[in-house]
């Protein structure tokens, strides 16, 4: 499970015109995030667009960042089921509480982290107060990562370390480190971007900076 500890990448699915996908932008995001210092990379994940995705696609897109990342970092992927912990109730409407986290943590010894993206920070310091000492909380909110981190989060899977991998993974090791003063100013600095880029929906706001950036055309599919 430390192969999953720091910055995490929610990759987006990167489209053409045609919204067939742009294989070439996909390596050069990967290089891109590798190069910029993350720990790992989620491959289909919400940010991938991936209920737009037909099973072929995602097969090809898993098989070509196996090629590209090439063991470099490690690859999480998402398999779109109810079988992930993954609190997110901003797109589910449902909040899965503390008290459920802490009976599928201690109860089932293939359940071993959760993704907590409530919002709510006094649930999230529950959940850490009284988990099993192996089973990882990691964000899954931008904004609350150090936060988080601080409270005894492991980390984060980030949409934002897209497009500022550098300055993001800095302030997640930082931030584990205990390097309190250098975690706080990249999160300052990062501060105003996090609200901008979900306004439209995600990851459409991170599609518009990686385009800025170069990296990939910011095309989305329907319904986005």
């Amino acid at each position: 499970m430390d192969k999953i500890i720091g910055t995490g990448v929610a990759l987006v699915t990167p489209f053409n015109s045609d919204h067939s996908i742009d294989f070439d932008a996909l390596k050069k995001l990967i290089n891109y995030v590798i190069d910029g210092g993350v720990e790992y990379l989620v491959l289909l994940g919400t940010t991938a667009e991936s209920a737009t995705l037909s099973s072929s696609e995602k097969i090809q897109i898993v098989n070509y960042c196996k090629e590209i990342n090439k063991n470099r970092i490690p690859i999480v992927l998402g398999i779109g089921g109810n079988n992930i912990l993954y609190n997110v109730p901003s797109r589910n409407s449902v909040n899965i509480s503390s008290d459920t986290v802490l009976k599928l943590a201690n109860d089932f010894k293939n359940i071993v982290a959760i993704k907590e993206a409530s919002g709510d920070l006094e649930q999230i310091m529950r959940i850490i107060k009284d988990k099993p000492k192996d089973f990882l909380v990691i964000s899954g909110d931008d904004p609350l990562t150090l936060p988080m981190i601080y409270m005894g989060g492991k980390g984060v899977i980030s949409v934002l370390a897209q497009s500022h991998p550098k300055e993001f993974s800095k302030m997640v090791s930082n931030g584990l480190l205990g390097k309190i003063d250098l975690a706080n100013k990249l999160h300052y600095k990062l501060f105003q971007l996090y609200n901008p880029l979900f306004i439209e929906g995600n990851p459409v706001g991170i599609k518009a900076c990686l385009e800025t950036l170069g990296i990939i055309k910011s095309f989305v599919r329907l319904p986005l």
